[in-house]
């Protein structure tokens, strides 16, 4: 049977548009389990470029190979449900401005809290600090 380098490894993947969707596809395509996790309104890419069976091809480029899973963050119960989710994934990818991830309880101490050995990729366009940062 083949085996990915990667097929042990499980992503919650919290980004959208290119960076982190393109890291996420990697993972995937390596074996990862990648489950994105989009708002309600789903992700903007959804509605980029030409539409093909319910799909822009944007979105499917950069989203092959992984799971979606809808979450309004700011919805009673999301902290405790990202918290579990959370406490069996080994990395998370993220690209909100600097301050949404600790706003929403989810930042890096509050789930490093639930899972100690969790990596988290954050990106970010602009930085996550200085004159050019958004949101700080």
């Amino acid at each position: 049977m083949l085996q990915y380098p990667l097929e042990d490894l499980k992503v919650l993947h919290f980004s959208r548009v290119l960076a982190g969707p393109f890291a996420g596809r990697l993972l995937a395509d390596l074996g990862a389990d990648v489950v994105k996790i989009e708002p309600p309104e789903g992700d903007i890419t959804r509605y980029w470029g030409k539409d093909i069976a319910g799909l822009s091809g944007y979105f499917h480029q950069q989203n092959a190979g992984k799971r979606n899973l809808c979450v309004d963050l700011t919805a009673k119960g999301a902290v405790d449900l990202i918290n579990k989710l959370v406490g069996q994934a080994d990395i998370l990818i993220e690209n909100y401005r600097p301050d949404v991830m600790p706003r929403l309880g989810i930042g890096y101490e509050q789930l490093a809290n639930v899972n100690p050995a969790i990596i988290i990729l954050s990106i970010s366009g602009f930085g996550h600090g200085g004159p050019d940062a958004l949101g700080s």
